[in-house]
């Protein structure tokens, strides 16, 4: 989504060929789902901390005033 609002039409021919990886890779999780699940449940802390990570830094690059200011200090 951020690539598109970026870019705008220069990403749709990306932005599908990325759907379509995407769509391939989960396709092929499938016939592997018990293993995923054991990965998933033994790492979720891990997986937590990447998307709370993820959401802080997000929040730093758009953010103005203090908040931005704050948290690109500390990165």
């Amino acid at each position: 989504m951020i690539c598109i609002t970026t870019v705008g039409r220069l990403w749709y021919v990306p932005g599908a060929l990325l759907v379509l990886a995407g769509l391939t890779a989960l396709l092929d999780l499938r016939r592997e789902a018990t293993e995923v699940r054991a990965v998933l449940s033994h790492h979720w802390l891990a997986g937590l901390t990447a998307i709370l990570a993820s959401f802080y830094v997000f929040l730093g690059t758009t953010a103005l005033g203090f908040a931005g200011i704050a948290s690109s200090a500390e990165s």
